[in-house]
């Protein structure tokens, strides 16, 4: 057994939850293990250099970090996955809100320079696409960009650029939250005196992204006599 997995028996209590926020989740995905096996993290390896053969000792070991370009890589991969059969089920469970928070359909860009290496060593798209669970189409996709732009990074989209910073988006949040009954025109004039001339047509389209849809407030009659 290799000796980092043994390690991680002996010392499988000190592994700590890693940030979320900035993991690759097409990395993951094409090491076949789920999020939670690159979420545990020990202290780093400590060797210890003796005078006799070349020893190594490893006190701890490392997961991969919480960022794109240390995500996973092809030779970490085995000791990978049989690190993260050796783990709690309780840590795969407890991660499940992230695994769904986390979902995409953008590779990001180590994944996509993996895509072009492994093709420029004389991979084909259905190898390349098998070893890191993509579809051929996709790796197809990432290449065919590469040979045309020689970079995998996006592009800038089209279209016009948003009006509404993400300041005056916030304003016109807490101003629904606090007045319900708000108009659209009533929040247009609140951006046109911050110096943002938008439409009400802008307004609705704002709102929408963060989840709220305007409606009619209900009628209520006037209380009458014979209503007391």
């Amino acid at each position: 057994m290799n000796p980092n997995v043994e390690a991680f028996k002996t010392r499988q209590e000190e592994a700590l939850p890693l940030q979320l926020d900035s993991m690759c989740s097409a990395a993951i995905k094409s090491a076949g293990l789920g999020r939670s096996a690159l979420y545990l993290r020990l202290k780093e390896t400590v060797r210890k250099e003796t005078t006799s053969e070349a020893e190594t000792l490893p006190m701890e070991i490392g997961l991969p970090v919480a960022s794109p370009q240390a995500s996973v890589t092809l030779e970490s991969l085995e000791e990978m996955r049989e690190i993260w059969r050796l783990q709690d089920k309780a840590y795969h469970l407890s991660l499940a809100a992230d695994q769904e928070k986390a979902k995409t359909r953008e590779l990001c860009k180590d994944i996509r320079d993996t895509i072009v290496d492994l093709h420029k060593a004389g991979m084909g798209y259905m190898t390349i696409g098998k070893q890191l669970g993509e579809k051929e189409t996709t790796v197809g996709a990432i290449i065919r960009k590469f040979k045309k732009f020689k970079m995998t990074v996006n592009h800038p989209r089209s279209g016009a650029p948003c009006k509404i910073s993400p300041r005056g988006a916030s304003m016109i949040m807490r101003k629904v939250r606090d007045q319900p009954r708000t108009t659209w025109q009533d929040l247009a004039n609140d951006l046109k005196r911050a110096g943002t001339t938008v439409s009400k047509k802008t307004i609705s389209n704002t709102l929408r992204r963060h989840g709220l849809k305007s409606c009619s407030a209900r009628k209520v009659p006037l209380l009458k006599p014979v209503h007391v």
